[in-house]
């Protein structure tokens, strides 16, 4: 089983606020990773350290999922293999298509609105709400500055 260190906190890595909306963690550490395992089918595993983070404002809501791996291998491959996962489990999650958000590639989830990608030793789950195209590349370019 994965466990994550307490001494650790992914979410340091994150800026307090991207384009008027301000960073909050819902949760972190052991609690994240118990929530993660629930919403998955398949294994989790690796895993350094995990935060789940919404950044709001008044009109909108980007939900993340940070995890924190060993290395920049491991979280390329733990992101290859949940592509091949959601193809696995079928149905609107089979349609997992690749793009590209201000240069960095993404996988992206159309019917979901769901977008994933690896950069370094973290890998990134975001749900986007009431967030436009241009809005959600200018996130993904502050989200990685210090990455």
């Amino acid at each position: 089983m994965t466990c994550v260190e307490e001494t650790r906190d992914v979410s340091k890595l994150l800026p307090e606020e991207i384009d008027g909306m301000h960073k909050f963690i819902a949760m972190k550490g052991e609690k994240a990773l118990e929530y993660i395992k629930k919403a998955h089918k398949g294994e989790i595993r690796n895993v350094e350290d995990i935060a789940v983070v919404h950044y709001y404002s008044n009109r909108s809501l980007v939900v993340l999922w940070i995890t924190e791996y060993p290395d920049k291998k491991t979280a390329e491959n733990e992101t290859l293999r949940m592509v091949e996962s959601m193809k696995k489990f079928g149905g609107l999650w089979a349609e997992v298509e690749r793009a590209r958000l201000n240069g960095i590639n993404v996988f992206y989830v159309p019917e979901k609105e769901h977008y994933f990608f690896s950069k370094g030793r973290y890998a990134f789950y975001l749900i986007p709400h009431n967030v436009s195209g241009s809005e959600l590349e200018y996130f993904v370019e502050e989200l990685c500055k210090n990455i």
